[in-house]
């Protein structure tokens, strides 16, 4: 009887999902399998992008789901998500300084509230990039992978 009921709270308090789920994410072999998968995709993306340098750029197009002749409506949503990226950014330094200036929170509020605005700051910064990025190749009509885009920004447009 005492068994039942011990069940029944358990089942109740959600005990028993709680520790499965525990044991599900504390399995060294299930974090395992999760790493290599993710390393998996990782190199696959890294030969693709590789094979898309050298490859002609209707390919480029074609991976990007881009249908010939309507480059116009792709190049406008690029714009789009960079707008979205600029007012995502903007919109974290208001907050943040309305947060510096306007309130006198405690030093726990005042964090959380950087690192909420710090996360939404890298967020839009993070879509101005990539929307940049992409004009940026459809503008050249040649592919650069990110990383050796984002080195030549940095340099200040310097290869």
């Amino acid at each position: 009887m005492k068994a039942e009921r011990r069940k029944r709270l358990y089942e109740a308090l959600g005990i028993g999902t709680a520790r499965r789920f525990a044991g599900d994410v504390l399995t060294p072999s299930r974090f395992r399998e999760h790493f290599l998968a993710a390393k998996k995709r990782l190199s696959a993306g890294l030969e693709r992008q590789s094979s898309l340098e050298n490859a002609p750029f209707s390919l480029v197009l074609e991976v990007w789901n881009v249908q010939p002749g309507k480059e116009a409506d792709f190049i406008r949503a690029r714009r789009a998500e960079l707008f979205c990226g600029i007012g995502l950014c903007a919109f974290a330094v208001l907050d943040g300084v309305r947060q510096a200036v306007c309130e006198t929170p405690s030093f726990i509020a005042a964090a959380a509230s950087a690192a909420a605005c710090l996360s939404v700051f890298c967020l839009g910064f993070v879509l101005m990039a990539c929307a940049l990025w992409r004009l940026s190749v459809l503008k050249k009509r040649r592919f650069v992978s990110f990383a050796k885009w984002l080195r030549r920004a940095l340099k200040g447009g310097k290869a």
